[in-house]
């Protein structure tokens, strides 16, 4: 019975994916937040997401989370919160951001940084979507992290627009 439940759910997952008709606009979409980054581009990034209030949620693993709080009440990080007292910024399993401070951060530091994303899985209707999919991301030619990334779209009237994005943060190990 088990399999037969999950062949249905596989079965359901796979005809949904493929009665999406506009595969092409979700890679364009995707293609355009790659090069959006990597052309450091806050207008046309800004663009690719719903007017108003969108959810930026990022959570880190575990194991990286444990880490870093463990870093943060050593004697080194609380010498640096010492020094620079309200820009310490707390160790936290996830962090809520928006989309043009995450722009903005990429547009403010000088390294060229890039989001390489893979594997895409897209379900969708005529109104909503989901694309799901593995990203890396480079801080100059450094792996900085990667993870796996979900965004959740509308049809608007000006086309489909991004209104929520989740993604898991597997920090890389420092050379």
């Amino acid at each position: 019975m088990k399999k037969f439940i999950l062949f249905t759910f596989i079965l359901l997952i796979s005809k949904s994916a493929i009665a999406c008709n506009d595969e092409q606009v979700f890679d364009g979409i995707v293609k355009s937040f790659e090069s959006a980054i990597i052309n450091k581009d806050k207008s046309k990034f800004l663009s690719l997401f719903i007017d108003g209030s969108v959810s930026w949620v990022g959570v880190h693993t575990t194991n990286d989370f444990e880490n870093e709080l463990k870093w943060a009440n050593s004697k080194e990080g609380q010498e640096l919160k010492r020094q620079i007292g309200d820009k310490f910024r707390e160790p936290a399993k996830y962090r809520h951001s928006t989309p043009e401070i995450f722009i903005d951060s990429i547009v403010d530091n000088a390294k060229k940084q890039r989001e390489e994303i893979s594997n895409i899985k897209i379900v969708c209707d005529s109104d909503v979507a989901a694309i799901y999919f593995d990203y890396t991301f480079y801080d100059g030619d450094r792996k900085s992290h990667s993870g796996k990334e979900n965004w959740q779209l509308v049809n608007t009237s000006n086309g489909w627009k991004i209104n929520a994005v989740n993604f898991s943060i597997f920090k890389s190990k420092k050379k």
